[in-house]
């Protein structure tokens, strides 16, 4: 055959580069996706769903309200124990200048004292009952599942939302590749059912 001019291919050929690249593999495994951490969201009071702030698959941030009950009762509690507690602080008040002018005794300002802090105590519950009237998300996540409607009736305990922080793929790896793979490893993952 005919060569060309100082090592040029045979007239009528042309010269392809060749390059080394790498070729993804895909293999289809058997797996599940599950939840790497879960969490169940209970209601921590008797009380009637009167709002449901989030949906399945919604991303949720810790302290957003998920759930909230009626709160109605636990607000004129509150008002009633923080009335109560006024009268208490202004009736010691009164005993300890009664005191001080030696008109009434140490018993009467003790009594007073003691009354004053149980009105605290009283207020300081109605405030927590009222707060666990608004059921939230208490860490960052998804929600998976939510276990209430508006118009339920929750008791202490009862589960009214599941979260999850992140997914994790467990799938079983054929013995054939597990050579190629060592821990810490990146991987791409398709997944049909999810497109």
């Amino acid at each position: 055959s005919e060569r060309g001019p100082l090592g040029a291919p045979p007239l009528g050929l042309s010269i392809l580069t060749v390059e080394v690249t790498r070729v993804p593999v895909f293999r289809e495994v058997t797996g599940s996706i599950a939840a790497e951490h879960e969490t169940n969201v209970a209601s921590e009071i008797l009380g009637r769903v009167s709002a449901v702030n989030a949906h399945p698959g919604e991303q949720v941030k810790k302290g957003q309200i998920l759930v909230q009950l009626e709160g109605a009762e636990f607000g004129f509690r509150l008002k009633q124990a923080e009335a109560l507690l006024r009268q208490a602080q202004d009736h010691y008040g009164r005993i300890e200048q009664q005191h001080a002018g030696q008109a009434a005794t140490e018993a009467q300002l003790v009594q007073a004292r003691t009354s004053q802090a149980a009105a605290e105590a009283k207020v300081d519950e109605a405030r927590t009952y009222l707060a666990k009237t608004e059921i939230r998300a208490p860490s960052d996540g998804v929600l998976i599942e939510r276990l209430c409607e508006v118009g339920d009736t929750l008791t202490p305990g009862r589960t009214v939302a599941r979260l999850y922080d992140r997914l994790q793929l467990r799938a079983t790896v054929p013995e054939s590749l597990q050579p190629h793979l060592r821990i810490g490893d990146t991987v791409a993952v398709r997944i049909d059912a999810l497109g």
